[in-house]
């Protein structure tokens, strides 16, 4: 290995773990245990995480139906999916593949401190274009692993947190990949839109700022009309796939007509 590619790995590295230990001092080694949901469930950072609890024990418990995020036994009048638990359907839908092999009750502090992680990942790349400097890459991640919106969506909202994808949706404005980079923000607006739907218009901005600036620099118009076309499409997918389109205007009415 040679040594500009030793100080960009160690870089990389310790941005990781400055994401790692930011979130070990704020919120403590004991999120990251599966079996462990006391932190969640002491109401000490407020009602929300119960309700991501609940609506992923019914999840994992229920069988495959269709869409894979309906949620038939959550909840009374407005049983519906795993996209209204708010409970990050894509490790959902992961978790829930695996639960014969291995039972997971809580997957939000792994996802809290990934989160962290890839923050410090993303800026330092982000940084990298910019300067080969390795402290002031380094320093810079830092910067954006102690966001503080960052850090308060984290005390509760959970699915926020991935403040990351905007930074890799960043990334993906100020690189010139392959002819293939539609595929990356396929990819990226794909999971964000099985993450949370506030982040989706966020991402989807960037991908339309990224997709106007290439369109002004002559690109082929057929492509993009297929970029347009295919991308939409596979996100409605995921949004379908989740549950998003499960629930109807108002309330159930099956209960002395509330909400009719």
């Amino acid at each position: 290995m040679t040594r500009p590619a030793l100080k960009a790995w160690l870089g990389a590295a310790a941005s990781v773990l400055i994401g790692f230990a930011v979130i070990a001092y704020a919120f403590g080694l004991h999120i990251l245990p599966p079996w462990n949901t006391g932190w969640m469930l002491s109401g000490m950072i407020g009602p929300d995480p119960v309700q991501y609890w609940l609506g992923w024990s019914f999840f994992r418990r229920a069988p495959w139906s269709w869409p894979p995020g309906l949620n038939p036994l959550w909840g009374l009048e407005v049983s519906s999916s795993i996209y209204y638990a708010d409970a990050i359907p894509l490790l959902a839908f992961f978790f829930k593949a695996i639960s014969p092999v291995i039972e997971v009750s809580q997957y939000w502090g792994l996802w809290i401190y990934g989160c962290a992680a890839l923050q410090g990942f993303m800026a330092w790349r982000i940084i990298g274009l910019a300067t080969d400097d390795p402290l002031a890459r380094v320093a810079g991640a830092a910067l954006f692993v102690l966001q503080p919106t960052m850090l308060a969506r984290m005390g509760g909202h959970f699915a926020l947190s991935a403040h990351f994808l905007l930074l890799i949706g960043l990334w993906l404005c100020l690189t010139q990949t392959a002819k293939t980079r539609w595929l990356a923000w396929a990819a990226l607006l794909v999971a964000t839109a099985l993450i949370h739907a506030y982040l989706l218009p966020m991402v989807a901005a960037l991908w339309t700022a990224d997709f106007l600036a290439r369109w002004l620099d002559g690109a082929k118009r057929s492509a993009l009309f297929a970029e347009v076309v295919i991308i939409f499409a596979l996100v409605l997918a995921a949004l379908w796939a989740g549950g998003m389109f499960m629930l109807g205007g108002g309330f159930g009415g099956s209960w002395g007509g509330y909400g009719q």
